[in-house]
């Protein structure tokens, strides 16, 4: 399985406030995982609150890529899930980028909605 993601930015319509403070955008992080075809996707959206940046969110990829890598079989989304829970940590943004391009790419091969 090939894993590649892409930064960026998007600003929002409106600013966007709440109790520790005011924003007008986001830094992003777009994931996908690519095997026998099918692509994948998955979005990373860092909490600033969790100490999450689209940064530690591209190091931690970069740290998972090899594991990833690996997968010959994405259908068993339990091991996989357990193995990034336990290399992943607190990244909680990174690691549900990757959940979702893994759940979307097994419902494209399955021919299921991801939802």
């Amino acid at each position: 399985m090939r894993i590649s993601w892409e930064p960026f930015h998007v600003e929002t319509a409106h600013p966007f406030g709440i109790s520790r403070g005011v924003k007008t955008g986001d830094d992003l992080v777009w994931v996908r995982l690519e095997h026998e075809g099918i692509e994948g996707w998955g979005e990373a959206d860092p909490s600033g609150y969790y100490g999450e940046t689209a940064d530690t969110v591209e190091a931690a990829l970069k740290k998972l890529a090899p594991r990833i890598e690996e997968v010959e079989d994405p259908f068993q989304l339990e091991v996989i899930e357990r193995d990034l829970a336990s290399l992943l940590g607190r990244n909680g943004s990174a690691r549900c980028a990757l959940s979702s391009a893994l759940h979307d790419w097994v419902g494209k091969r399955a021919g299921l909605p991801l939802w």
